[in-house]
C-alpha cells in the first residue's frame, strides 16, 4: 500500500498471500471442487495446465488444526498452525 503524501509504503497481509498463491497457481488454471469437514479452515484448489494441483489453506483460528488432504487414493496428514496460510503443489 502506497502513501500518497510520501514515499512510504506498507506490505499488507494480502501482499503475502497473493505471493503465496502465485507460487502454486499458474496462469490459465481452473478452480476445482473440494470437500472440507472443518469450517475453521478456508480452502481453495486449482488444477494447473500441466496437470498439477494447487491447494491453498488458511487456518483462521487461534489453535493448530490437524487435517488429512486426500486426492484420489492418496492421503497426506499434516497440521495447519494457528493463524497460518499454507499451500501445496501436488505433481502427478
Amino acid at each position: 500500500m502506497l502513501n500518497e503524501n510520501s514515499s512510504d509504503y506498507k506490505k499488507l497481509l494480502s501482499y503475502y498471500y497473493i505471493g503465496q498463491f502465485s507460487k502454486v497457481i499458474k496462469p490459465h488454471s481452473k478452480r476445482i471442487g473440494f470437500s472440507k469437514y472443518n469450517s475453521n479452515i478456508n480452502i481453495t484448489a486449482f488444477k494447473n495446465p500441466d496437470g498439477s494441483i494447487a491447494v491453498c489453506m488458511f487456518n483462521k483460528e487461534n489453535q493448530d488444526i490437524n487435517f488429512n488432504l486426500c486426492i484420489d487414493n492418496t492421503t497426506f496428514k499434516d497440521t495447519l498452525e494457528h493463524q497460518s496460510f499454507i499451500s501445496y503443489l501436488i505433481v502427478n
